[in-house]
C-alpha cells in the first residue's frame, strides 16, 4: 500500500513538471502578444506626445501660488512677480520629471520599431540635416553643453511625434488625429485658466479692457495667445468636419467661445492676426465646397480685386506713415510693435557679427554674453532673427529647405484630395507666428510642438508606399479613398 502510494504521488510530481514544462512557452507567447497589443495601441503611442505638450505649455512656476488661493494667483501679466525661489524651483524639477518619463515611454515604445525608424530616417532627409546643423553650432558656442542638451530635447520631441503620426489610425485621419492630441492638454490649460479668471474676486471685464493682459496658466500673455491660436485651428477644423448633429460639435463651439475669451484677455495682437486668418481660410475652404470650379475663379478674383483696390484707396488718402501707425494701433500697438522695432535692430547687429554660423544653438547664452547685443528679453521676438543668430545662413537655409520639403508635399497631397487643407493653413500660421515671436526649433515650447506635429503627419502620409513596406509599417502610406469615405460617414462631405 505504501509503494503504490509513493508512486502515485512521483507520477503526479512528473505530471505537474511537464505540464510547467508546457505552459512556460505558452505564457511566454501569450506574454509577448499582450505586449504587442498594448503598444500598438492608440492611447499609449499618444501618452510621450500629449506628457511634452502639457509640461511645454503649463506655467510651472506658478502652481505653488494656487495653493495659496485663487486670488493669489498672477492671473494678469506683470513683468515683475514675486515668487518663491525655493517652490519654483521644485515644480521645475517636477516638470523635468514629467518630461523624462515621456522619454522613458518613448524608449520602450520604440524597442521593436527600429527598423520602420531608420526607414523613415532615410526617407525624411530636412530632419536629420536639420538636427545636424544644430549640433555643428556647439563648435561656435561658448556652451556647447547647452547645444547638446537643447538637440536632445528636440530630438526626443520628434521621436515622440514619430510614434503618434506611425500609427494606423493617424495615417487613415491625420487631421482629425492631429485636432485631438492637441486639444487635450491644450484645452486643459484654457478651461484651467477660464475658471482661475471667473473665480477670482479681483477679475473683471473692465481690467481686460483697460490694457491688462492675461498670462493665465500659460503664464506669458503671448504663450498663452499662441496656445489660443492652436486651440482656434484645432477647434475649427474639428467643426467643418462634424455636423451639429453631433454632441460633439457644440462641445467644440462651448469650447471656442472660451479660447476665444482667453485670446481677447491676452492681448497678443499676433495671435489674434493669426486666429483671424485661420478663420478666414476656413470659411473660404467650406465656401469652396459648395461653388464650382468657375465659380472658385470668380470669387478668387472679384476678393483680389476688392483687397487690392482697399489697400490702394487707404495708401492714396494718407501718408505711408500715416497709415502704418492706424494700421498697428487698430490691434493695440505702436509703430515700434511694443518695442520689437528696437529689438530687431539689436538682432540684426548680433547676426552680422557672425553671419554664417551664428553664435551657437544655446538659447542666446554666448550673444548675450555680448554687452552690446544683449535685450532684456530671452529673445528678440523674431523666430526668423533668432535663427539667423543662432545658426547663421547655415541653419536658416536649413530651414528654408524643411518649409520646401513641407509645402511641396502639401501641394502634392491636395492634388490627391487628401486630408491636408488644415496642415497647409497651419503651416503658413507657423511663418506668421516667427515674424513677431520665436518658436523655430525652441525646445519645450508647444507652438513649435504642434507645427512639428503637422510637419511630420505630412511627411509620413508622404512617403512612398514602398519604403512603408520594406519597414514592416503596419498601414500603407497615405489615405486612400475608400478610407476617407468610411471616416466622413455622418459628417459634412467636404473636400479636404
Amino acid at each position: 500500500m505504501t509503494t503504490q502510494v509513493a508512486a502515485r504521488n512521483s507520477s503526479r510530481r512528473r505530471g505537474r513538471k511537464k505540464h510547467w514544462r508546457i505552459s512556460v512557452p505558452k505564457v511566454v507567447t501569450m506574454a509577448g502578444r499582450l505586449l504587442r497589443r498594448i503598444s500598438s495601441s492608440l492611447y499609449l503611442n499618444c501618452a510621450p506626445l500629449v506628457i511634452n505638450l502639457f509640461a511645454a505649455s503649463l506655467w510651472w512656476t506658478g502652481i505653488p501660488q494656487l495653493f495659496e488661493g485663487p486670488d493669489q494667483f498672477s492671473l494678469y501679466w506683470a513683468e515683475s512677480r514675486d515668487l518663491n525661489v525655493e517652490l519654483t524651483l521644485t515644480y521645475e524639477l517636477y516638470k523635468q520629471k514629467l518630461q523624462f518619463f515621456g522619454y522613458f515611454l518613448v524608449v520602450m515604445l520604440l524597442l521593436g520599431r527600429m527598423r520602420e525608424l531608420l526607414a523613415f530616417v532615410r526617407w525624411e532627409k530636412s530632419l536629420p540635416l536639420l538636427l545636424v546643423v544644430l549640433l555643428l553650432s556647439s563648435l561656435v558656442s561658448d556652451y556647447p553643453d547647452r547645444v547638446f542638451i537643447d538637440s536632445f530635447h528636440l530630438s526626443f520631441g520628434f521621436l515622440a511625434i514619430w510614434l503618434f503620426c506611425r500609427h494606423p489610425t493617424v495615417r487613415r485621419s491625420p487631421a482629425q488625429a492631429t485636432f485631438y492630441v492637441l486639444l487635450v492638454p491644450i484645452l486643459l490649460i484654457q478651461f484651467g485658466t477660464f475658471l482661475l479668471w471667473m473665480i477670482n474676486p479681483l477679475s473683471s471685464i473692465s481690467d481686460l479692457l483697460a490694457g491688462k493682459r492675461m498670462g493665465g496658466l500659460g503664464g506669458n500673455p503671448n504663450t498663452l495667445g499662441a496656445l489660443c491660436t492652436i486651440a482656434v485651428w484645432a477647434l475649427l477644423g474639428l467643426m467643418c468636419r462634424l455636423t451639429p448633429k453631433v454632441v460633439a460639435w457644440w462641445l467644440a463651439l462651448v469650447s471656442l467661445g472660451i479660447v476665444l475669451f482667453n485670446l481677447f484677455g491676452t492681448g497678443s495682437a499676433t495671435a489674434q492676426v493669426m486666429s483671424a486668418i485661420i478663420g478666414v481660410a476656413y470659411a473660404a475652404q467650406v465656401s469652396f465646397g459648395f461653388l464650382g470650379t468657375r465659380s472658385r475663379a470668380v470669387v478668387i478674383f472679384l476678393g483680389a480685386v476688392v483687397v487690392l483696390s482697399t489697400v490702394f484707396y487707404l495708401l492714396a488718402l494718407q501718408e505711408v506713415s500715416n497709415f502704418a501707425a492706424a494700421s498697428v494701433t487698430a490691434v493695440g500697438k505702436d509703430l515700434t510693435l511694443t518695442g520689437r522695432l528696437d529689438i530687431w535692430e539689436v538682432g540684426a547687429g548680433a547676426f552680422l557679427e557672425r553671419p554664417f554660423f551664428g553664435w551657437g544653438y544655446d538659447g542666446h547664452q554666448t550673444v548675450f554674453e555680448d554687452p552690446r547685443f544683449s535685450v532684456g528679453y530671452n529673445q528678440y521676438h523674431s523666430g526668423f532673427i533668432d535663427t539667423l543668430i543662432n545658426v547663421g545662413l547655415t541653419g536658416f537655409v536649413a530651414y528654408l529647405f524643411v518649409l520646401k520639403t513641407f509645402f511641396t508635399r502639401c501641394f502634392s497631397l491636395l492634388r490627391g484630395r487628401r486630408d491636408v487643407f488644415p496642415m497647409l493653413v497651419f503651416g503658413f500660421i507657423g511663418i506668421v507666428h516667427n515674424l513677431t515671436e520665436y518658436s523655430i526649433f525652441r525646445p519645450n515650447v508647444s507652438f513649435w510642438f504642434a507645427w512639428t506635429i503637422v510637419f511630420m503627419t505630412v511627411a509620413v502620409a508622404s512617403m512612398p508606399a514602398s519604403s512603408a513596406r520594406k519597414s514592416g509599417s503596419l498601414q500603407p502610406a497615405g489615405i486612400h479613398r475608400s478610407n476617407s469615405r468610411r471616416a466622413t460617414r455622418g459628417r459634412t462631405r467636404l473636400r479636404w
